[in-house]
């Protein structure tokens, strides 16, 4: 889990600078999935909400 050897931030630390949730919270309310965001795993879909709630993921 997480990002090993990396100065990114990882996508948790992410939504809860951009969000008051921490990533549990924000999958539940926006219908992700919890499992694939920490495996690293963004799909289409995870993407255009994470970058329409102004996340920047790579």
């Amino acid at each position: 889990m997480g990002r090993k050897n990396s100065s990114e931030p990882s996508i948790a630390m992410l939504v809860k600078k951009a969000t008051r949730y921490n990533l549990n919270e924000y999958c539940y309310l926006r219908k992700l999935s919890v499992t694939s965001l920490y495996n690293g795993y963004i799909s289409k879909k995870a993407a255009k909400i994470l970058a329409s709630d102004g996340i920047k993921v790579g």
